[in-house]
């Protein structure tokens, strides 16, 4: 709902709608997840970026985390930051998520792998 909310410019909805989320779970990783994406998706970068390195601080292998965190890096103008999480991502996922490995690497100015 809250995503819904927050693609239709209702951001203020939407980031009360994940704050509530959060607090009835206890802050679980999905809650955050979701909180984070609204504040992406509304431009709130630092945002954003507290709460995928919340994420982060309790899975350091969060594929969304890992990934969005670098988006929000690199959106910041702060690609040198974002190597570390995209290449994490990449190492970690980058076989499983072939597509948004590619990304990582683009993003890092790395070729594709040469592979079968």
């Amino acid at each position: 709902m809250a995503r819904i909310l927050g693609r239709h410019g209702e951001s203020g909805p939407a980031l009360r709608a994940c704050a509530d989320l959060e607090r009835r779970t206890g802050g679980q990783a999905f809650a955050r997840l979701a909180l984070a994406a609204i504040r992406f998706e509304s431009g709130d970068l630092a945002g954003a970026e507290a709460e995928y390195r919340r994420v982060l601080a309790d899975d350091a292998d969060s594929p969304v985390a890992l990934f969005n965190l670098a988006q929000c890096l690199l959106r910041e103008q702060r690609p040198r930051e974002a190597a570390e999480p995209l290449g994490r991502f990449d190492a970690l996922y980058g076989g499983t998520l072939p597509e948004l490995g590619r990304q990582a690497r683009s993003a890092l100015g790395q070729p594709a792998p040469h592979g079968p």
